[in-house]
């Protein structure tokens, strides 16, 4: 389900490029579980993510999230975000969103798989 054009056109856009469209202030959700999905799943490659359709953020398709990663042990050792447009949903995912693998080079190594992470609205 493609939302709005010009978010699918931001989100197509270079990674940064598309980090400096997705503006707002982010209304926090609470913690979920992260991935990171290949063109199996979507053909979309920029700033782009897909939720479990039967999962707690199947409502929030159409809408551009942050998500907020702690690296650390600490949230002293700061923190690590990426925002996305929710493109779709995609049963099977293992987790409660998947982003794209940039995306999840922004958060952390593929390696490292799945994350908890911060999600929330921006607005």
């Amino acid at each position: 389900m493609l939302g709005p054009e010009p978010l699918v056109l931001d989100g197509r856009q270079a990674f940064l490029d598309a980090q400096g469209k997705y503006i707002g202030l982010a209304v926090p959700l609470g913690f979920f579980t992260v991935s990171w999905y290949g063109t199996t799943i979507s053909d979309e490659r920029g700033s782009f993510g897909v939720v479990d359709p039967m999962g707690p953020l199947a409502d929030l398709v159409g809408d551009v999230v942050e998500l907020v990663y702690y690296p650390g042990m600490l949230r002293s050792q700061g923190t690590k975000s990426v925002r996305v447009y929710l493109i779709g949903s995609q049963l099977g995912l293992g987790s409660n969103i998947g982003i794209t693998r940039r995306s999840y080079l922004a958060l952390e190594s593929l390696a490292v798989e799945p994350l908890t992470a911060t999600v929330g609205v921006v607005q």
